[in-house]
């Protein structure tokens, strides 16, 4: 039944996208098909299966890439990356929809669907997140998206300090710093590059990035 289903959405999806290949979509035509195809992947992604909800990532992901980022969107995505770490649906006493990957990718579609509200549902992945790949995923996410404000500096700050003290994951590492090479050189930035450069637990290239960083925003700020 669970397969047959799937692939009711499979064939539902390839057709709606097929069909904006095949002929040219007026404003309401295309409003009216994005509101049938988010109907069934909303549908999809509240299934208990993880499948579904990699299926529904992936829809939206095509979604963007033809060009339809819709809010109703967003609001999916930051539901799903939020599954099994704020919104928690239990079983027996377990967790029952806690899946790292559907978070993972959901929030790296997050940044396909740039708006008011994203920067904060990537946020609210930041702090409510246990793994460190989501919570690099997301911080590569605010780097596409330009998210340099305080507010999410701020969030930013809170997991490098979270995690300064192991310096055990070089992914989130090279994130972090990716970020704070996108930002203007404040001085919060420039006290967690020296944070990362002056820590030894961190391995040498790590580092060293963390020095090439702050030496060219320190010759940016004696340009000014």
């Amino acid at each position: 039944m669970k397969k047959g289903l799937f692939f009711i959405f499979q064939l539902v999806l390839f057709g709606a996208f097929s069909g904006l290949a095949a002929q040219e979509l007026t404003v309401e035509d295309s409003y009216l098909q994005t509101s049938e195809d988010l109907m069934v992947i909303e549908e999809f992604s509240n299934s208990q299966e993880r499948e579904h909800k990699l299926s529904a990532v992936k829809s939206l992901e095509d979604l963007a890439k033809n060009g339809r980022k819709p809010e109703e969107a967003r609001k999916i995505l930051a539901k799903l990356s939020l599954e099994g770490t704020l919104f928690k649906e239990m079983q027996n006493g377990r967790i029952i929809n806690n899946y790292p990957d559907v978070r993972e990718r959901a929030v790296r579609a997050l940044a396909d669907f740039p708006g008011a509200d994203a920067a904060k549902s990537l946020g609210d992945v930041i702090v409510n997140e246990k793994e460190p790949a989501v919570i690099s995923a997301a911080i590569d996410s605010l780097t596409k998206l330009k998210a340099f404000d305080d507010n999410t500096l701020n969030i930013v700050q809170f997991i490098l300090y979270q995690y300064n003290a192991l310096a055990n994951d070089s992914r989130l590492a090279n994130s972090l710093l990716s970020y704070y090479d996108n930002c203007p050189p404040k001085p919060k930035v420039m006290s967690a590059l020296s944070t990362i450069r002056d820590n030894p637990r961190y391995v040498p290239t790590v580092k060293h990035r963390a020095e090439q960083i702050f030496k060219k925003k320190g010759k940016a700020n004696t340009a000014r």
